[in-house]
Parts: structure tokens; C-alpha cells; sequence
């Protein structure tokens, strides 16, 4: 360069700590508009995969038909790409603080090898997301998110460490790491053949977390039952994206494992009675009218949305997010027609599907409270005009005393 040496240093200009497309840099322009892959994405397009959008990224939305791919949860042995999802890890001495403060919950007694369903609310009270957090090691706690929440809550994190004094640690691995769910009754018995740890429902119960390696791959393990069946996501660096996804499909061959996408998996929830933050809920729900009341310890100091989460449970329930079933030979609502009483609106249905489990339709519709008792029969408009009849579940169409998850 024929600079001296002590001139030749390294530019202080750094590459994005997260990588971004060519059209991030470019500018605005709608043929720029950057496309977010998965560590797995070339592996889904050896599936055959029929792809969605899911704000920027590329999610599979099925394989073959999600009517059947659901088969291959309930009945044998799949697995899904949650890559997407946000993945947050929370450190330090104020970490428990940090957690009281940010999310409605307590953590000053959460172990070690533990899960947790989570859930945000603004500081209206609202809720805007859930997700689950896992006590990894001493003071080290891993959050993961919905995929549409993940930018902004590693954004509002950081701007409450800038204004609060809390001695953490935030660091956002949503791209560092990838992420699968392995899920079906022969879960257990697939993995275990590729661990050292025992997965045994003793050793590694229902809600709990473990760190392990698969092909010296070092890998962390949450047990937890979105599809309503026993299942593990597996969380691991990136970079091993698409060796790992093809040792797993390769491994669990003799267990006759498949992969399934997104519209699959909706229905697998809904089986289960699972709400999505956004698509079942709105900027008027509270948590404790959507259901998830249970996740808030509004006795602790002050966090956020409290006061608000306060009127709202001073106030009662106008509105309940409630699961429901049709008769099996009614026609399927699309999402977002209305709930009628007498002729007039009294809600909506948030998200519909026949589900090829239960043999019916089955969905999730905000209701008025005075309409939500279980057993309570209500009535869906139709796009084209017709009526059916809907009654209110008390919990799940499926398995609800969730005794296949907890197996």
C-alpha cells in the first residue's frame, strides 16, 4: 500500500452486525424490497415447498396438502421450520429486574431448566405479544417471540436500557440462530437415539429446557406444546442450518418423520386452542379478555402497563376470546366474519378452519361476555349470507386435559 506501518491499520468501518439484502442498502424502491430466508430455505425447496410471505421473510407454507400434513403430527412424527422467531438473551446481575419490569410475570423464583409461557403488554396494557422464556443457566434467560414482534421488542429493550439503570445484558440471536420443532408421539424415542441426555419424561418434563449437542452440534432443547402434542424445538447456530435440517430428516427417516408448514401448524393450534397476538387479538384486547390473565403478577412493583392492566381488571370483562366447534356438516367461516345474536353483531371470528382431526370446523371468535359459558351456542354469518350455528368450547377441541403433550 506504501503506507508506513503504523499508518496501515484496520478501517473502523464494520459490515451490519446482522446481515441484510443489497436493496436494505439501496434504498426504498418495491423491486428492492428485502427477502428474509431461513438458514433451511434451499431444503425446503428440495421438499417441494409452497412458500408464504410472512412480513419479509420466506416461511414454507406447506408441502403437500395441510389437511395432510396434519396427519403426520397427530399420528406419526414432524417437523417445522421456526428459524423465524425471535430469539432474545437476557443477562446479568439485574437480569430478574430487568424481566420484572419489562414483562407482567415474576421470575425471582424461576429455576434453572425451566420454560415459561410469557406474554408483553404496552404501556396501555395491551396485549401485543406471547411467546415462551427459558431459565438457561444461573442469571442467563433466553425470550422467543412471535416472528412480526422480534425487531421491534429487541428495539424496546434496548431503548428501556438506555433510560433505566439496569446492569444487562440484551443480545438479539434471532439471525444468529436457526430453530425446528420436532413434534409427534415418537418425538422422544427419535431424539433420544441422537443425544447423551435423557429425555425421558422424568429427566425432562413438559416445560422444562436442556442443553445438549446433536453431531457434536451444540444445541438447546425447549419442551413445549404449541401443536398440542409432545414436541421440542431445537435452537443452534445458523451456520449448521441445512446440515442439521438433513441429519434430522435423514435419522428420522426410520420413523417415518415429515416436514409441515405454516398453514399446518395454524390448524394444529387452533386444535389446541392457541391464540396468535395480531391475528386474534387487536389494539383494544386486554390480556384478561383474550385469556392469558394467568401470565400477569400485578402484585410486584411497578412495570409496564401496569395501571392500565389495573382499570382493565377493575373493570371487568366486556369481551372474551372464546374457542368453538361447528357440526360437522356446517361450512367453513373465513376469518373475520361476524358473530350474530338476535340479528345484530355481537363479535367476530378471528381465525377458521376445518380441522381433519375433530372432523369440523373449529376457530377462535370474540364474543360478549355474557355469551361465553361453555356449552353457549352462537351464531356466524357466512361471506355469502348463510348461518351457522357455533358452540363455545370450555378449553380445546383436542386433547384438552393435554395429556399428549405432557406424555
Amino acid at each position: 500500500t506504501g503506507l508506513a506501518a503504523i499508518d496501515a491499520v484496520p478501517t473502523p468501518m464494520r459490515p451490519p452486525f446482522s446481515g441484510v439484502s443489497f436493496g436494505v442498502l439501496a434504498g426504498r424502491a418495491p423491486h428492492l424490497s428485502p427477502i428474509r430466508r431461513t438458514p433451511f430455505h434451499q431444503c425446503h425447496l428440495d421438499h417441494g415447498v409452497k412458500f408464504l410471505d410472512a412480513g419479509q421473510w420466506k416461511r414454507p407454507d406447506s408441502y403437500t396438502n395441510p389437511q395432510e400434513e396434519v396427519g403426520f403430527v397427530r399420528n406419526g412424527l414432524g417437523m417445522i421450520d421456526v428459524s423465524t422467531l425471535g430469539k432474545i438473551e437476557i443477562s446479568g446481575p439485574d437480569s430478574v429486574a430487568f424481566l420484572h419490569f419489562m414483562l407482567p410475570a415474576k421470575y425471582a423464583k424461576f429455576e434453572v431448566g425451566r420454560t415459561r409461557y410469557s406474554i408483553m403488554v404496552g404501556e396501555d396494557g395491551i396485549l401485543f405479544e406471547d411467546g415462551t422464556i427459558s431459565h438457561l443457566e444461573q442469571g442467563k434467560y433466553y425470550l422467543t417471540t412471535t416472528t412480526g414482534n422480534q425487531d421491534a421488542i429487541n428495539a424496546l429493550f434496548q431503548w428501556w436500557l438506555l433510560v433505566e439503570n439496569f446492569d444487562v445484558q440484551v443480545k438479539n440471536l434471532s439471525l444468529s440462530n436457526a430453530a425446528v420443532n420436532v413434534t409427534g408421539a415418537t418425538s422422544r424415542e427419535f431424539l433420544q437415539k441422537l443425544v447423551e441426555i435423557d429425555m425421558s419424561n422424568e429427566a425432562f418434563p413438559y416445560m422444562h429446557c436442556r442443553q445438549a449437542s446433536i453431531a457434536d452440534v451444540p444445541v438447546s432443547f425447549y419442551r413445549i406444546g404449541f401443536t398440542g402434542e409432545l414436541g421440542y424445538e431445537i435452537h443452534f447456530p445458523a451456520e449448521y442450518g441445512e446440515s442439521m435440517w438433513k441429519h434430522l430428516m435423514a435419522e428420522g427417516k426410520a420413523f417415518g418423520i415429515k416436514p409441515f408448514g405454516v398453514e399446518t401448524q395454524r390448524i394444529l393450534r387452533l386444535e389446541k386452542g392457541h391464540l396468535i397476538p395480531g391475528t386474534d387479538s387487536d389494539a383494544l384486547s386486554s390480556p384478561y379478555e383474550t385469556g392469558v390473565g394467568f401470565a400477569i403478577k400485578d402484585d410486584k412493583a411497578d412495570f409496564v402497563g401496569k395501571a392500565f392492566l389495573k382499570h382493565f381488571k377493575d373493570r371487568g370483562l366486556d369481551n372474551k376470546l372464546v374457542p368453538y366447534q361447528l357440526d360437522p356438516s356446517s361450512p367453513i367461516p373465513d376469518d373475520g366474519v361476524a358473530v350474530l345474536e338476535n340479528g345484530k353483531i355481537a363479535g367476530r371470528v378471528t381465525s377458521s378452519r376445518m380441522s381433519p382431526t375433530m372432523k369440523r370446523g373449529i376457530g377462535l371468535a370474540w364474543v360478549r361476555n355474557d355469551m361465553s359459558d361453555s356449552g353457549n351456542n352462537f351464531t356466524i354469518r357466512l361471506a355469502d349470507g348463510q348461518d351457522v350455528i357455533a358452540t363455545v368450547l370450555d378449553h380445546a377441541a383436542y386433547d384438552p386435559e393435554g395429556l399428549r403433550l405432557k406424555s
